[in-house]
């Protein structure tokens, strides 16, 4: 699997990509195209992400909610 900084670099290109597409009024097949590569970059960069989070429990900034217990009144 791609490390997260890689995807998150493929993104940002996509991005631009899609800002370029845009200026230079591009067809709908190029923006379409576009999208759906953003779209599963995307899809790729969550997944790392939660790989990632997932992995290292104790990591700072990682929450972790364990149940919600409700006091009776």
């Amino acid at each position: 699997m791609a490390s997260v900084d890689c995807i998150q670099e493929a993104v940002r290109m996509l991005v631009a990509e899609r800002q370029a597409l845009r200026e230079r009024h591009a067809g709908r097949d190029e923006l379409e195209s576009n999208r759906l590569a953003l779209a599963g970059r995307q899809r790729q960069l969550s997944h790392a992400l939660s790989i990632v989070t997932f992995a290292a429990p104790n990591s700072p900034g990682k929450t972790v909610q364990k149940g919600r217990h409700r006091a009776d009144d």
